[in-house]
């Protein structure tokens, strides 16, 4: 029996034709297969794309193994083919379809669906073509094709008989679950018995020429009406049909009866499952191209691009696959969950990238403001009235010049908190530096205010002192004239006197007017500067 898959292995179409020659060859005269054989190899037939398996099954009512092996064996055989190819000993007797009434237990070993009640015509979909091989056939066919002979046999008994009427039920199953249907004969490989115990060790060319030459139209054939192994209208991939066949395997082994569509359905399911995966994890590899660490953080509209450009393909992809594997409800299931793990997946990828930006943003900001230069107040001369034109003159341009070189989804916030922080700061700190400077010119105001109205207090001291002194010296004249006329003797020398002592009180006076004029020049001084400062600070 044939089963055909896709494959990239190559094998050449003549070793499926030795396979082929060497088999009919030697169970032409013995039986000698336990169970379910395979080829060791995928064998190329159609084209580059699709290769065979050729399995060799163990042949029925083996005195080894029970009706219930035989029943198994059988329906595995025909559950894993697309071709069968049942052969036999002599022409098809009443032996013959005995020896098939397998088939009628087989709705009991295998269902479609699990809630169906089927007939054999249930199966025709999902069996294979069967080709019924007659060996050693020494009949005569009467200008009969072998196909002819097999209908033939096939049609119902008129016998209304219990045992009639059983095999006739064997003969419509076999018609019913095989509607694709050939025959063919072949006759003895050699005459001689001697050769027929070692026929394994003779060369296909020392066979009779009417075996070899209908052995190879039976290959003909078989090359010619093989096809892709499907289930329910599906082809069947490697991975699907070892899937499948595990499957059925299970299911017979569980002493449960394998039910094809379900089998089909968790293969199915699978193959969606692994296709999906592979898909997500491509997708995990293009966006591992597209976008690698190096080139983080990315605009938020650039990798949004790639992302859903990325997610498209894949998307597309992956209903693609699906099409054909899943029923809507399944595909639709399939396609939310893929697309709930691409939306983690990106979300992921969104805050790696918005991580990224915000870690290089910080770092930008961090170094752009330890080369800033802002206008510093170390007195009331340096408060400008370009003063907050300059601070904001140097924070506009760290600010674009942080544009320029900040990426990614977080430059903004970035920006945002620091202006809450930084900037604020910055702005607190240079009022404080204003009112400090202005405070501490207030105080030195304060003190020169007292110095000068101690200044002021002392020259009017001094003012009093003098005109106390001028009246004591006046005074002392007005004694001295009095004393005039009694001092007429002395008047030379008081005259002396007296012009010293108004020399003497000239010269204070001078110096009284001296330091007087000092004084008020001074006081007048020190009003003025007051007056100044002190529309200043009204200017201010």
């Amino acid at each position: 029996c044939f089963f055909f898959f896709s494959s990239r292995r190559r094998h050449t179409r003549s070793a499926s034709v030795s396979w082929a020659r060497r088999c009919v060859q030697e169970t032409a005269v013995k039986a000698c297969t336990k169970g379910i054989w395979m080829w060791s190899q995928p064998v190329k037939l159609l084209n580059d794309d699709v290769f065979a398996l050729i399995l060799d099954a163990e042949g029925l009512n083996s005195t080894e193994r029970s009706t219930n092996t035989d029943i198994k064996l059988f329906a595995l055989s025909l559950l894993l083919s697309s071709l069968f190819i049942y052969n036999q000993r002599g022409h098809i007797s009443e032996a013959s379809i005995e020896d098939l009434s397998v088939v009628i237990n087989l709705t009991k070993h295998v269902h479609v669906k699990k809630t169906d009640t089927e007939s054999g015509v249930d199966f025709h979909k999902f069996f294979p073509t069967f080709f019924w091989v007659m060996r050693d056939f020494s009949l005569d066919l009467q200008k009969k094709t072998a196909r002819e002979y097999m209908e033939d046999s096939l049609k119902p008994q008129t016998a209304v008989t219990e045992e009639a009427m059983r095999k006739n039920a064997v003969r419509q199953t076999i018609a019913g679950m095989f509607p694709e249907r050939d025959c063919f004969a072949l006759v003895r490989p050699v005459n001689e018995e001697a050769k027929i115990a070692h026929i394994e060790d003779l060369k296909y060319t020392d066979l009779r020429p009417e075996f070899t030459k209908s052995c190879d139209a039976v290959i003909q054939k078989i090359l010619t009406r093989v096809r892709v192994k499907t289930v329910n209208g599906m082809p069947l991939t490697a991975t699907m049909f070892m899937g499948l066949a595990l499957e059925y395997i299970q299911s017979l082994n569980d002493q449960e009866t394998p039910t094809i569509l379900t089998a089909l359905e968790r293969v199915l399911l699978d193959e969606a499952r692994k296709h999906t995966e592979a898909i997500f994890v491509n997708f995990q590899d293009k966006i591992g191209e597209k976008v690698p660490s190096t080139v983080m953080p990315m605009e938020e509209t650039d990798l949004r691009q790639v992302v859903n450009q990325t997610q498209l393909e894949v998307s597309g992809e992956l209903i693609r696959k699906l099409h054909d594997l899943c029923s809507p409800t399944d595909l639709s299931d399939s396609y939310n969950k893929f697309e709930a793990r691409l939306k983690m997946e990106i979300e992921s990828l969104a805050k790696a990238n918005f991580q990224s930006s915000e870690d290089l943003c910080d770092q930008l900001l961090q170094k752009l403001t330890e080369k800033m230069s802002l206008p510093k107040i170390q007195s009331t001369s340096d408060v400008k009235p370009t003063l907050m034109i300059e601070f904001t003159s140097e924070w506009t341009r760290v600010i674009e010049e942080y544009y320029k070189l900040a990426r990614g989804p977080a430059k903004d916030q970035a920006i945002v908190e620091f202006t809450k922080t930084k900037i604020l700061t910055s702005i607190g700190e240079l009022l404080k530096d204003v009112v400090d400077v202005y405070t501490e010119s207030e105080n030195k105001m304060k003190l020169y205010l007292t110095e000068v109205q101690a200044s002021e207090r002392k020259w009017k001291t001094l003012v009093e002192n003098n005109e106390k002194i001028l009246a004591e010296r006046t005074l002392e004249k007005d004694d001295l004239m009095r004393k005039n006329g009694e001092l007429e003797l002395k008047q030379d020398q008081q005259q002396r006197e007296i012009k010293s002592k108004e020399n003497e009180i000239k010269s204070i006076k001078n110096l009284q007017a001296i330091e007087i004029s000092n004084l008020k020049h001074l006081h007048e001084t020190m009003l003025r500067e007051k007056v100044i400062i002190i529309e200043d600070l009204n200017k201010k």
